[in-house]
């Protein structure tokens, strides 16, 4: 998803939206129930900013494709979720426990997807 949504737009979109994920991760955790405090939104709303400001100086066009800029839109929103899912998933396991699952899953699912796009499954 990332991936493809890097080929389709520029730079400078990618930065921009990239950008949002501190905001997605305030505003779902905020919706399962988790306030931020008020230095957290001002230091987000801060370093937003900044980028937005520093990529639309050298943006010289929006030339991404819809397409492209979705996908990395819903990669941004991936990664919140991501965010918030590990910060619960610690407070029940310890790290290890977390990085041996997530190593096994990757393992997993990339040799799956290499069989099946070789041919062998």
């Amino acid at each position: 998803m990332q991936l493809y949504g890097l080929t389709q737009a520029s730079s400078a979109e990618t930065g921009i939206i990239f950008a949002t994920v501190p905001i997605l991760t305030i505003i779902i955790a905020f919706l399962l129930g988790k306030r931020p405090s008020l230095i957290q939104i001002v230091c987000v709303l801060l370093s937003v900013s900044g980028v937005i400001y520093i990529v639309s100086h050298n943006m010289t066009s929006a030339n991404g494709n819809t397409l492209g800029i979705l996908l990395l839109f819903l990669s941004a929103l991936s990664f919140a979720l991501y965010a918030i899912v590990i910060d619960r998933i610690l407070s029940i396991a310890s790290i290890h426990e977390l990085t041996l699952v997530l190593i096994t899953t990757g393992f997993l699912i990339f040799n799956l997807m290499f069989l099946i796009q070789a041919g062998n499954i």
